[in-house]
């Protein structure tokens, strides 16, 4: 907003940089290399954290997963004893806004 004096002082709390990002796409194939008991853990641990409507779409690509919550994925995946790469079903760069 033009008439906002924060924004030209830096101190806009809804201020967002042009930082571009890779965000993670797809979550179909992450637990194709994981045993059963272990995928089925990690599944259910990720719509408590997510939400059942959130995971479903991170899993489906129709919403992309940012940095922040690839890091919640991954740290999920390590606590529960898989300590592999990481396969997603595809990246896209965009900005984290």
């Amino acid at each position: 907003n033009p008439m906002n004096p924060q924004v030209s002082a830096g101190q806009c709390p809804v201020y967002q940089e042009n930082q571009m990002v890779l965000y993670a796409k797809g979550l179909v194939h992450l637990l194709d290399d994981i045993p059963y008991k272990q995928a089925r853990n990690i599944k259910q641990r990720l719509i408590s954290l997510f939400g059942r409507k959130h995971f479903y779409e991170y899993r489906n690509g129709s919403r992309l997963i940012p940095p922040a919550d690839q890091q919640h994925i991954a740290r999920v995946c390590h606590e529960e004893g898989y300590d592999a790469p990481l396969r997603y079903d595809g990246w896209e760069e965009d900005f984290l806004w």
